[in-house]
C-alpha cells in the first residue's frame, strides 16, 4: 500500500480585484481512493488504508459563490515506506558480554534508498521496586551501550554495568527513505539481566512444514541464542518416524515420508535447554508437520465422443499421472453414467487396457455422461466427466454424407486461450510451459502432432506442456522454431497450424534476484543438503507466478487464469479469502464478497455476490472490478523457487448484469434460432444435391444419343 508519511501543502490561493471571495468549494480529479483534500487547511492527507503507491495527475478545482473557478495541475507521487519482512523480537541477554543482535532483513518496494533510525522510549524493570537508570542518564553516559550499524543491533553489556542499567529497554525503530516515506515505528526490547537464562529464537521459533508424501523435505532450523553463551540442547517429546537430523547444530532437520500412514498434520511439541548444570533454564514451542497426498489425474484432457447409431466406436482413457507413484498404487478407475451406478447398457469398458467400447443403436440416441473417478491407494480422489451422444443413422449416400460432414464441420481445433508466439530463456533456466487447453468447435476429438526442431536437444513435449532446458551451447541470436498442428477426427478433418519462436539468451553474469517472505511456504526438494561437499551453495532459479482476470461474466462470475510453474499448487490453496474483491468506480469503494465456484486446471472461477446487481453498470460508463491477492505463497522445488506475491491487484470492466435464470432463458432463444438456421441450410443442401444428380444424368443421355456407331 501507498501512503503520505506527512502531508502535501498546496501554496495558499491568492486573489486579484475586489472584493475579495468570502468562501471557497474545493473538489479535485480523478478521485483517488484513500486521498483525502482538507479545504480549511488545504493539504491532501492518506486515510492510512486505502491509497496505493504510484503516481497521480490531478487538477485541483477552487470555486466561488458566483461560479467563477480556477483550476490547480499537478502531479503527486505516492510510494509506499520501507519495512521490515519480519517484526523485531525481544531480545534477552547476560551481562559481561558485548551482544549482536541481527535485526530482521529490510527493504523498499520501489528499491529506492532508505535509512533505519532508533529511539529509546521508555525502561523498565519486571521488579517494580527496582529503580532503573533514566532515557536521559542512558543518552548522557560516556559508554556507549547500545549501537546500530551494517543492520545489527550491539549491546555492550559488560560486567562493569551498575545494577540500575540491569533492565528492560524498549525502543523505537522506523525506517525513512530518500522520498520522505516513513515506515510505522517497530517497538524493539532489550532484557539485560544477571543469572542464567532460558535460550531463546532469535528471529521467532519454528513455522509449520508442507511436506509431499515421498519427498524429502530439508527444515533449516531457525537461529537461537543464549543469553549466557550456555550450549543449546533441542529435544521433543514425541517425533515422527520419517524425522532425521541433518546436523547437531543448527539442528537442521529432514523430513522423508514415506508411507500412506504419514499423511496428515503431526504437531511437534519440543523444547530448548540450556546445559547450565546448576539452574538449567528451557524454552518451549511448537510446530505441525502437514504431509500431503496428490489426487491422481488424467495427463490430458478427456474428449467428448459421438457414435453414429449401429455403428462402433472405442475410446481409451489418456494415461494417469499420480505424483506419490509407487507409494500411493494402484491407482483404481471407477466409471459409471451420471447419477448411476453402471453404465449405459451399449457401452462396455475394459479395465486393463482402459479402454471403452460404444454400441449404441437407434434405441440409444441421446446424450449420456459417463462419470470417471480416479482414486488412489490413500483415497484421494479426482472426478472427471466424459460426454457421449449417440446420433441418429443419416439417410444420405456417401457422396452427400461426405459433403455434409464437410459442412457441419465447423473448424478445427483450437487453443481456448491464445498461444505464446514467442518465449525467451536464460541459458541454464528450467521453465516449462503449459499449453492451453484444446477445444473443438464440434465436440470432435483430435490429435495434437509436436515437431520440435531444432529445439528438441533442449525440450521435451510430455503431451500437456513443453519442458525447456537450454544450456550454453543452445545460446543464438536465432529463434529456434516449434511447429504444433491441431487435427481434429472427423470424417471431414480440419486442422489448425501453431508456431512458437523460442529464443535463449546468455546469463547475465550479476543476474540477481530476491524473494520476499512468504505467508504460506511449501518445499518439495528432494536434494539432499542445500549444499554440497564442498561447502558450494546451490542457487536455485527465482520465478514469480502471474494472474490475469480473463473475464467477467454477465452472470457474476470472474475467471482467472494462475500462470506459474507449480500452478497446481497454487489452485490448491485458494480459497475464499484469498482475494479482496471491489467496485472501484464508486465514490466509497464498494467490497464484494466471493465465494470459489470451480477450480480446473490453471483457471479459478469465482462466484462474486454483488450487493446490487441491477445496478452495475446501469449507465453508459462501465463499472471496473478490482482483484487483489491478500496473501503471498513460495514453493520451493529442487530446481527453482516461485512466488506468487502478495498485492497482485486485476482490473477489468464489469458488463451489466442478468439473473441465472435470464441467462438461461438467453440461451433458449439462441438455441432455437440455430436450429431454425441449421434445418434451413439442412433442406437446400439436399434439394441442391438433388438437382445436381438431375443435371448430370441428362448430359449423359444427351451425350450418349449424340454418338455414332464409330464412337465406340
Amino acid at each position: 500500500m501507498g501512503g503520505i508519511t506527512d502531508s502535501f501543502t498546496l501554496d495558499q490561493l491568492q486573489y486579484c480585484g475586489t472584493p475579495s471571495p468570502s468562501s471557497l468549494t474545493f473538489s479535485y480529479s480523478p478521485q483517488v481512493a484513500g486521498l483525502v483534500f482538507n479545504p480549511l487547511t488545504q493539504k491532501f492527507t492518506d486515510d492510512g488504508i486505502n491509497l496505493r503507491n504510484g503516481t497521480y495527475y490531478l487538477t485541483l478545482k477552487a470555486t466561488q459563490t458566483n461560479g467563477e473557478f480556477t483550476l490547480f495541475n499537478f502531479m503527486l507521487l505516492v510510494n509506499t515506506a520501507p519495512y521490515f519482512k519480519w517484526a523485531p523480537s525481544t531480545s534477552s541477554i547476560d551481562t559481561l558480554f558485548t551482544w549482536q543482535i541481527g535485526l530482521p532483513t529490510s527493504e523498499d518496494y520501489e528499491g529506492h534508498a532508505y535509512t533505519l533510525k532508533w529511539k529509546l522510549v521508555t525502561i523498565d524493570s519486571a521488579d517494580s521496586s527496582k529503580t532503573c537508570v533514566t532515557v536521559g542518564q542512558v543518552a548522557a553516559s560516556p559508554v556507549q551501550v547500545f549501537s546500530v550499524a551494517n543492520n545489527q543491533f550491539t549491546v555492550r553489556a559488560n560486567e562493569s554495568l551498575p545494577m540500575a542499567w540491569l533492565c528492560n529497554y524498549h525502543f523505537e525503530i522506523t525506517l525513512e527513505n530518500s522520498y520522505g516515506a516513513i515506515s510505522s515505528p517497530y517497538p524493539f526490547e532489550i532484557q539485560i539481566h544477571q543469572g542464567n537464562m532460558a535460550p531463546y529464537w532469535v528471529n521467532g521459533p519454528p513455522k509449520d512444514v508442507y511436506v509431499q508424501l515421498g519427498k524429502t523435505v530439508e527444515m533449516v532450523f531457525p537461529p537461537t541464542a543464549d543469553p549466557n553463551s550456555d550450549a543449546i540442547i533441542l529435544s521433543y517429546t514425541s517425533q515422527p518416524t520419517y524425522l532425521t537430523f541433518a546436523s547437531v547444530a543448527p539442528f537442521n532437520h529432514k523430513f522423508t515420508p514415506n508411507l500412506i500412514s504419514d499423511i496428515g498434520p503431526y504437531l511437534m511439541q519440543g523444547m530448548l535447554t540450556d546445559d547450565n548444570a546448576t539452574f538449567p533454564k528451557s524454552t518451549n514451542f511448537e510446530y505441525k508437520v502437514i504431509v500431503y497426498n496428490e489426487a491422481p489425474v488424467f495427463v490430458t484432457e478427456l474428449q467428448n465422443l459421438k457414435q453414429i447409431a449401429d455403428e462402433y466406436k472405442e475410446y481409451t482413457l489418456p494415461n494417469i499421472r499420480d505424483a506419490e507413484s509407487p507409494l500411493t498404487d494402484p491407482i483404481n478407475i471407477d466409471v459409471r453414467q451420471l447419477a448411476y451406478n453402471t453404465l449405459p447398457e451399449f457401452v462396455i469398458y475394459i479395465p486393463e487396457e482402459r479402454l471403452f467400447k460404444f454400441q449404441g443403436g437407434e434405441e440409444h440416441v441421446g446424450i449420456y455422461i459417463i462419470e470417471i473417478v480416479l482414486t488412489d491407494k490413500a483415497g484421494n480422489s479426482t472426478s472427471y466427466e466424459l460426454r457421449v451422444e449417440v446420433l441418429k443413422t443419416s439417410p444420405l449416400t456417401p457422396l452427400q454424407q461426405a459433403m455434409s460432414d464437410q459442412l457441419t464441420n465447423t473448424g478445427p481445433p483450437e487453443f481456448a486461450t491464445p498461444l505464446k508466439s514467442s518465449l525467451s530463456l536464460e541459458e541454464g533456466e528450467i521453465y516449462s510451459y503449459a499449453l492451453p487447453r484444446i477445444i473443438d468447435p464440434d465436440g470432435d476429438q483430435f490429435d495434437i502432432n509436436v515437431n520440435l526442431g531444432s529445439a528438441a536437444p533442449f525440450t521435451v513435449f510430455d503431451g500437456s506442456a513443453l519442458n525447456f532446458k537450454p544450456l550454453s551451447q543452445h545460446v543464438s541470436a536465432k529463434a529456434y522454431q516449434i511447429q504444433i498442428d491441431l487435427k481434429d477426427q472427423s470424417n471431414a478433418p480440419k486442422t489448425s497450424k501453431h508456431t512458437i519462436q523460442v529464443t535463449i539468451i546468455a546469463k547475465p553474469q550479476n543476474a540477481t534476484n530476491n524473494t520476499a517472505a512468504s505467508e504460506y511456504f511449501i518445499s518439495e526438494t528432494d536434494e539432499e543438503d542445500s549444499h554440497n561437499k564442498n561447502g558450494t551453495v546451490v542457487v536455485k532459479a527465482k520465478l514469480v507466478a502471474r494472474l490475469r482476470l480473463v473475464e467477467i461474466t454477465r452472470t457474476g462470475r470472474a475467471k482467472i487464469r494462475v500462470y506459474a510453474q507449480k500452478y497446481e499448487k497454487i489452485m490448491a490453496l485458494i480459497t475464499n479469502t484469498t482475494f479482496e474483491i471491489i467496485i472501484s468506480t464508486r465514490e466509497v469503494d464498494q467490497k464484494v464478497t466471493y465465494s470459489v465456484e470451480r477450480l480446473q486446471g490453471n483457471y479459478v472461477t469465482l462466484n462474486l455476490n454483488f450487493t446490487k446487481p441491477e445496478a452495475i453498470t446501469n449507465t453508459q460508463d462501465y463499472d471496473m472490478l478490482v482483484v487483489t491477492t491478500k496473501k503471498q505463497f513460495t514453493f520451493i522445488t529442487a530446481a527453482f523457487i516461485e512466488t506468487l506475491p502478495k498485492d497482485i491487484s486485476m482490473e477489468a470492466f464489469i458488463p451489466p448484469q442478468i439473473s441465472d435464470e435470464q441467462a438461461a432463458h438467453l440461451v433458449q432463444i439462441l438455441n432455437s434460432g440455430n436450429y431454425a438456421s441449421y434445418a434451413l441450410v439442412s433442406s437446400n443442401l439436399l434439394l441442391n444435391l438433388f438437382l445436381q444428380v438431375q443435371q448430370t444424368v441428362k448430359l449423359y443421355i444427351a451425350l450418349a444419343s449424340s454418338r455414332t456407331f464409330s464412337d465406340y
